[in-house]
């Protein structure tokens, strides 16, 4: 799998794209997400660096990101709100990868007309600027 990891805190050049990154690890209340995009938010350059190391250390060789558009690939067993082929948006841990395991609750579907590279931008800010639940309020405005 694609991805881009971090081996040691530092600057961007820190950053190493993989061709054979580990797979993300399915479990039954989850959905495997094709990446479309991801966004650069502040936090990832902030752990990248390391200095938000001790709110949010990280197991390295570690994968950065927080939001992730694309398609769904696979549901688990318990999912009924999402199904393969879905176009999704969530907030989640280790987007700059080419696949994300989810948890289904954090998994939104994306109307149709709203661009995913554009819908990669929607998860952290939303839920940054109001509520959990700031981004499906968001997804429902755009229809």
């Amino acid at each position: 799998m694609k991805a881009v990891r971090l081996y040691e805190y530092g600057g961007p050049e820190a950053l190493k794209f993989e061709l054979d990154a580990p797979e993300p690890v399915m479990a039954a209340d989850m959905v495997l997400i094709e990446s479309v995009a991801t966004s650069v938010n502040p936090i990832d350059w902030k752990i990248r660096s390391g200095a938000r190391q001790k709110d949010f250390p990280l197991d390295l060789p570690a994968t950065l990101g927080k939001d992730v558009s694309g398609v769904a690939r696979a549901v688990g067993s318990d999912v009924r709100n999402i199904k393969r082929g879905d176009r999704v948006i969530a907030m989640a841990d280790a987007t700059y990868a080419q696949y994300v395991a989810v948890p289904a609750g954090l998994v939104s579907h994306l109307p149709d007309g709203v661009d995913l590279i554009d819908a990669a931008a929607i998860p952290l800010v939303s839920l940054t600027g109001g509520t959990s639940s700031s981004a499906g309020v968001m997804l429902r405005c755009m229809r």
